[in-house]
């Protein structure tokens, strides 16, 4: 139910260049999710989503700007429950900067510019995407593929470690998320095992 560049393109003139080139971009995005680029499909996403709420022209009523703030509102809830939960860090900075948004949203609005607050409540959406699965698993698996990458031999760990992480982007590829994630987060610790295993230097502890 987050605001998407679906929620807001319906109130886009189609004479105007922004609903040319938001048809454009959803024909790009579709192109990457087919080619297996979830990164470049998802930033897709999100250009066009703030493209179609900045283009928003006159008064698409109350219920899509409702449903969006509803959402979000949903999502802050959410997200506040997990951090009473545990530790997940980075997760209280996104949910103030949520919450700053929804604000700036509602002071926009109040005055009647509805593009202004479009604008607002998908910045919101797309902070809050960061913490969705999919964005989640990204983050991992690239950072996983990074250290993979970095490691000069192939100990049996890091073999391992790089056959999982074939297997994470697999299930990225399909949209299984949460298996992209947990295979991501086997292969670092097989990497952090290896460094575990390594002997250091005496020059500064380095591998």
């Amino acid at each position: 139910g987050l605001p998407s560049a679906e929620t807001w393109t319906p109130f886009v003139p189609r004479a105007g260049e922004a609903y040319a080139r938001l048809r454009e971009m959803k024909e790009q995005a579709a192109h990457a999710r087919k080619a297996g680029d979830a990164e470049g499909a998802r930033s897709v996403d999100e250009a066009a989503a703030l493209l179609a709420a900045g283009a928003v022209a006159g008064d698409p009523g109350a219920e899509p700007v409702l449903r969006a703030d509803a959402a979000l509102e949903r999502w802050e809830a959410n997200a506040a429950a997990r951090l009473a939960s545990g530790s997940y860090p980075g997760l209280d900075s996104a949910v103030v900067d949520v919450h700053r948004f929804r604000a700036e949203a509602a002071v926009a609005l109040a005055r009647r510019d509805t593009a202004s607050g479009a604008v607002s409540l998908t910045r919101a959406a797309a902070r809050a995407r960061d913490w969705a699965p999919q964005a989640v698993a990204l983050r991992v698996l690239a950072a996983a593929e990074a250290r993979a990458d970095a490691r000069g031999t192939a100990s049996p760990e890091v073999v391992r470690a790089r056959r999982l992480l074939r297997t994470s982007r697999e299930a990225v590829a399909t949209g299984d998320y949460v298996r992209a994630f947990r295979r991501a987060v086997y292969a670092l610790q097989m990497l952090d095992a290896d460094s575990a295993a390594r002997p250091r230097s005496r020059r500064g502890g380095v591998e």
